[in-house]
């Protein structure tokens, strides 16, 4: 899931795992995974987002392994294109965040 965590220096968007509810620290840590028999009439289905190994673990027991995922950070990149953002727009973003301290 995507919560808003309030940080030291206010609130933000954070990954965080569907299963032990911790944040999801590092895109590398982490899979964007979607139930199977969770399809809808329109071939839609919500993803989950879940750490590697236990977690994810989790849920494919839950979903009787019917559950497909992809890396965290392939995930994003798919949202950033489908959302048509530019990557000179992330830079842009990044720089004003460090000046913020964020």
């Amino acid at each position: 899931m995507i919560e808003a965590v309030t940080k030291q220096r206010g609130i933000a968007p954070y990954f965080v795992c569907d299963q032990c509810h911790e944040i999801i620290e590092n895109a590398g840590y982490g899979l964007a995974a979607m139930p199977q028999l969770r399809i809808n009439v329109q071939g839609r289905t919500e993803v989950l987002h879940v750490h590697k190994g236990k977690c994810y673990k989790m849920l494919e027991d839950k979903w009787d392994g019917r559950v497909g995922s992809v890396e965290l950070l392939r995930h994003i990149e798919l949202l950033i294109h489908n959302s048509r953002v530019e990557l000179s727009d992330i830079q842009k973003l990044r720089d004003n965040y460090e000046q913020i301290g964020l």
